[in-house]
């Protein structure tokens, strides 16, 4: 009687690959919003006068009316002003020379006094345009915004593997992918348009909060956590 003991081989050792587990990857998304809490806009200072004195006299008058317009609801960058001068007709002596003195100025204002702003401009005459809003802080991906990510991701997994009639088991492997962000789309107000209908000697009050659905129509600043996780798919 032999007492050989039987020689098991093992399949792999001749090559033949491992064969995973079948598995399932579904991507989950969180978001979180932010509204914008900073503004800016800018302001075209032009004013013209027959001598270069008179010119700058006049536009630092206009400066000076600008900044008394936003009082304590606004904030101006540096007010740079140029110089030029052009040739103007006149009616009986040909060409004269004009004066220039001109300069844009951008507003600065909080999200809050958007409305007193551009009621300010509209009653003391001066338009305004690019008006932009922005945040004053960057969203980060926290957490508790990957956390919600990764809840979503595993109830894709476990939606999809019931579809075809199985179930998800241990987590394989998971992925954290870059945040998707994007940003407000500035506009104009659209009282730009109705300040023409005023000369500068007229004398009209403007309600402050007309404004206000501007600013709650605006889109708001979003963060999007992404997460990519694979399950493993069981019966």
């Amino acid at each position: 009687m032999s007492t050989t003991a039987p020689i098991l081989e093992c399949p792999f050792a001749k090559g033949e690959a491992l064969k995973p587990p079948a598995s399932i990857e579904a991507t989950g998304k969180a978001t979180q919003e932010q509204l914008p809490d900073k503004g800016q806009l800018r302001v075209n200072l032009y004013e013209e006068a027959s001598t270069s004195e008179e010119a700058w006299s006049k536009f630092q008058d206009a400066a000076q009316k600008l900044l008394a317009a936003i009082g304590t609801a606004a904030t101006t960058g540096t007010i740079q002003p140029m110089q030029d001068s052009k040739m103007v007709s006149a009616t009986l002596r040909g060409e004269r020379e004009v004066f220039l003195v001109t300069a844009d100025v951008t507003v600065y204002f909080d999200i809050e006094n958007f409305g007193s702003v551009i009621a300010a401009l509209a009653q003391n005459h001066f338009a305004h345009s690019a008006v932009s809003f922005t945040y004053s802080d960057k969203i980060e991906v926290t957490p508790e915004l990957l956390e919600q990510a990764s809840k979503d991701a595993r109830l894709r997994a476990e939606a999809i593997a019931r579809g075809a009639g199985k179930a998800i088991g241990r987590l394989v492997s998971i992925h954290i992918g870059e945040p998707e962000r994007r940003t407000s789309s500035s506009r104009d107000a659209l009282f730009n348009l109705s300040v023409a209908n005023y000369s500068k000697s007229s004398e009209f009050k403007i309600d402050a909060s007309l404004f206000d659905i501007n600013v709650a129509s605006l889109q708001a600043q979003c963060v999007v956590a992404q997460v990519t996780a694979r399950f493993e798919i069981v019966e």
